[in-house]
């Protein structure tokens, strides 16, 4: 299936890509370019999907954050009892946030959010994956790679 290009205000050109099946595009946060993409598995929901992401990308700031929280939360202990390389000491939260850095995020129809971290060589390159629900709750912190 190959479907057009959709141009948002605030998504930007969003192009298909017929390997994932997802719309993708990119949008400036902090100076840098943050890869965003739609997945479109059933596309009657491409409208709210569309609404969910554009939401989630207007008050990027603020989620990102609370992301930013949680992966402390969930990760900042393990970091510190199994992934530390030799002669580094224990990380603080401030310095476990300062190292982590968004790179992406994954919307799916049921109105998750995947936000992709580069994980700063905190955990030997691994990607940092935070999971928020359809109600804005984070419900999961991994890492992936």
């Amino acid at each position: 299936m190959n479907l057009p290009n959709i141009k948002h205000e605030i998504l930007g050109e969003l192009r298909y890509d017929t390997k994932f099946d997802w719309y993708e595009s990119q949008v400036v946060f902090y100076e840098t370019q943050l890869s965003i993409s739609l997945s479109i598995e059933d596309n009657d929901k491409i409208e709210s999907i569309l609404t969910r992401a554009s939401s989630v990308v207007r008050h990027l700031k603020n989620y990102a954050k609370n992301a930013e929280e949680y992966a402390v939360k969930k990760l900042l202990e393990l970091k510190n009892k199994t992934w530390l390389y030799e002669d580094e000491t224990f990380l603080t939260s401030e310095e476990f946030k300062n190292r982590i850095i968004l790179e992406g995020l994954v919307f799916s129809p049921d109105g998750e959010v995947e936000f992709y971290y580069n994980d700063g060589n905190l955990f030997f390159g691994h990607c940092i994956l935070i999971t928020m629900d359809k109600d804005n709750c984070f419900i999961d912190a991994s890492i992936s790679g």
